[in-house]
């Protein structure tokens, strides 16, 4: 038995906390450190060449540390930057999208960025629900990394094929940039605007984005331990033989 389970077994044992939260809580803590004990051990453990393992382990770091979320928020630009030194740049771009999200969120109740920035923002990534955020100082340096998410965002949903995605996230940049009547950020961000949907004309016209092909696999069995009723979501390279699906 671990210290951190024999912690968790001490709290359910202790007569005098039975009716306190304090159990409750040891147990949840202890819960939680011993999962980021693990994804952080399998993490290093794991081959880069396994991206799909490492993507899950990344996720589980990210929701691990939800009530730390300036480490959460580190996490979602670790795995962000990962993808992209794989090319897998609309994957990188949702990390970033993230990360920005859950400080725009922090930002927004501090009154430190405009009313709606995260909103415009989950419009970006319509499937992730950010929690509220404690922890996270809300000064420049806050401010800053959410531009440069959002910005690097922007450039990897480009760089994947995904331009009219990239407008969104342009935009959810013009209405922060709208508060402060930034007027040269405001007009770069315009011609980038531009330029995304003149790429997406360009591309629409002669059939050429080939964007990767995702799967959904699902473990269901007792032969497969940990893994019994586990989903997980593969993608494949832009252009791959049929073969090369066979083998894998």
């Amino acid at each position: 038995m671990s210290s951190l389970q024999l912690l968790v077994e001490l709290a359910r044992q202790d007569a005098s906390t039975a009716e306190r939260s304090i159990t409750s809580e040891v147990m949840e803590l202890c819960n939680k450190l011993e999962r980021i004990l693990s994804a952080s051990a399998r993490l290093r453990s794991t081959d880069d060449a396994e991206v799909a393992a490492k993507l899950e382990l990344y996720e589980e770091l990210v929701e691990a540390y939800s009530s730390a979320q300036d480490l959460s928020v580190s996490w979602c630009i670790a795995q962000a930057k990962f993808c992209a030194a794989r090319d897998s740049h609309a994957e990188a771009a949702a990390a970033y999208t993230k990360a920005a999200c859950m400080l725009a969120g922090q930002l927004e109740q501090e009154g430190a960025v405009p009313d709606g920035t995260q909103e415009r923002l989950q419009r970006v990534i319509p499937w992730y629900t950010p929690k509220r955020l404690h922890g996270v100082a809300t000064d420049t340096e806050a401010k800053r990394t959410m531009l440069e998410c959002v910005e690097n965002a922007a450039s990897a949903y480009k760089d994947g094929g995904c331009f009219e995605t990239a407008v969104l996230a342009y935009q959810a940049l013009v209405h922060y940039y709208d508060g402060s009547l930034e007027f040269p950020k405001l007009a770069v961000l315009h011609g980038n605007i531009r330029s995304m949907y003149q790429l997406a004309i360009a591309a629409e016209a002669g059939e050429a984005r080939m964007l990767g092909t995702y799967f959904r696999v699902g473990f269901y069995g007792p032969e497969f331990g940990a893994l019994h009723s586990q989903m997980y979501v593969y993608k494949y390279p832009k252009i791959t033989q049929i073969v090369e699906v066979k083998e894998a």
